[in-house]
């Protein structure tokens, strides 16, 4: 049941893309420096010390990482808006003040990470205006993107069948048909590197098949994660 004027304060990642760039460019060139490596000393143990450094090491460090990015925000919840206000972690000054009334929202989409502790909300404004908040440090099961979820389908469920005053709610990338044929691209891609690899380097089996198998574990979990919220939006 939602209660009024619900206040949630954490904590949301900003201007993004220079660290995203900066990771890219950590798995584009450490794989290819890897593999010229492994490929030059004819050992296929450094794939895998490759894979730990430039794959795993970015994230084992994301929290630190992000640091300069994130600043603190404080979510008031009321019946009819959504309140977003934003404030510089080192001043604690208030940087923006955002509300967004409910009925000016056409479509909102939400994403939870399975593999990491950030959450994503995603409307878009009937005026067209796109807002995107990415949200940091949640802990499973206390997700602020549930608690708005539960608001905004709280207030779908006061406007009965009139389709025209509810908000729209869109599926996450894996829980569409897109999503399905991108993961079972991605199986025929592997499959098709294990028998390139049995045919010319039987030796480097057991380190592509771990690796693929950590990867594929990731995607299933983020796909139920993705299915089983907009199932859960639109019962």
């Amino acid at each position: 049941m939602f209660s009024e004027n619900k206040i949630i304060e954490t904590a949301i990642a900003q201007k993004t893309n220079k660290l995203l760039i900066y990771m890219l460019l950590s798995f584009v060139l450490g794989t290819i420096l890897t593999m010229y490596v492994a490929i030059h000393f004819k050992n296929p143990v450094l794939i895998f010390c490759g894979f730990i450094i430039f794959w795993a090491g970015p994230f084992v460090f994301l929290k630190k990482l992000r640091k300069p990015y994130t600043k603190n925000v404080c979510i008031r919840l009321k019946e009819d808006a959504i309140v977003m206000d934003i404030y510089n972690n080192m001043t604690e000054a208030l940087e923006s003040h955002n509300e967004y009334k409910l009925d000016t929202i056409q479509y909102y989409q939400s994403y939870n990470s399975a593999q990491g502790d950030t959450a994503r909300l995603w409307m878009e404004l009937k005026d067209g205006t796109m807002v995107n908040y990415t949200f940091v440090n949640q802990r499973a099961g206390n997700y602020v993107t549930d608690k708005i979820t539960d608001l905004i389908l709280g207030y779908n469920d006061n406007h009965g069948s009139d389709d025209d005053k509810k908000i729209i709610l869109r599926p996450n990338f894996y829980a569409t048909k897109i999503g399905n044929y991108a993961v079972v691209i991605l199986a025929v891609g592997w499959i098709c590197l294990l028998l390139f690899q049995i045919k010319n380097n039987p030796k480097t089996i057991p380190y592509t098949s771990m690796g693929g198998i950590t990867f594929f574990i990731t995607i299933w979990a983020q796909r139920q994660r993705d299915r089983n919220q907009y199932n859960r939006k639109n019962k």
